[in-house]
């Protein structure tokens, strides 16, 4: 037997038992892994997750709601609050303010604000600054909701 004949031979021993190793990790025993499905809930039962969301949205005006994300005391005399507004699909907000200078960023959406009788259109990444005290209206014309996070900035 030549060398290159025993090499090949060899080689092909170690391919068949490098096969039969792999095939055989493969394998599975269904029975030992299969996972009970749990009993169903009985009509009485009431076992509700105690979390709750420790920020809920609340509405700030008719078609608009809001939730306090964050907010903490700056230096100086400035108080920084952040927010998430949230449109539903087809709704137009009433006229609303917010206590303080702000900053907004879509998140999620497209429509179209109006600020001081300026219309914008706006979608998702955009960004746009509202003065204190001005008052705007989100008309949300998609079928999808439009999300914002609006960064404020107040004196205390």
């Amino acid at each position: 037997m030549n060398a290159r004949s025993k090499h090949w031979k060899v080689s092909a021993v170690a391919f068949l038992l490098f096969s039969l190793l792999l095939s055989s990790g493969c394998r599975t025993s269904q029975e030992s892994e299969k996972t009970p499905l749990l009993p169903e809930a009985g009509p009485d039962e009431h076992n509700f997750s105690p979390d709750q969301s420790k920020s809920p949205y609340m509405e700030a005006g008719k078609g608009l709601l809001t939730r306090t994300v964050f907010e903490t005391d700056a230096p100086g005399d400035l108080h920084v609050e952040v927010r998430d507004l949230l449109v539903g699909p087809g709704q137009t907000t009433a006229s609303v303010s917010l206590p303080g200078a702000a900053i907004f960023e879509v998140r999620l959406g497209s429509g179209t604000v109006v600020v001081n009788d300026r219309t914008r259109q706006i979608q998702t990444g955009a960004t746009m600054a509202v003065s204190e005290g001005e008052s705007f209206v989100i008309e949300n014309k998609g079928e999808n909701p439009i999300a914002i996070r609006v960064h404020l900035i107040r004196a205390k």
